[in-house]
């Protein structure tokens, strides 16, 4: 293998690895925003999940006749 044979090899040696770090590049860009909508969604949905939690203790509340102000009767 003469130097210009080296020369072309590394050439595209260097040619391929600048291709596969821009498509990684890409890749993890796009992992990254389907994490980010992920977490989003996952977001609203935890605080969805409180809120009706929040609203059926309220529901059990007044149903046991206990407004959030009154102190529960001892028995």
């Amino acid at each position: 293998m003469n130097l210009d044979e080296r020369l072309e090899a590394l050439t595209q040696s260097v040619e391929l690895l600048g291709a596969m770090h821009k498509d990684n590049e890409r890749l993890m860009r796009e992992t990254n925003e389907a994490t980010q909508k992920e977490l989003l969604r996952l977001g609203r949905y935890i605080h969805n999940v409180s809120e009706l939690i929040l609203d059926h203790e309220t529901r059990l509340r007044n149903l046991e006749g206990n407004d959030e102000n009154e102190e529960p009767e001892e028995e």
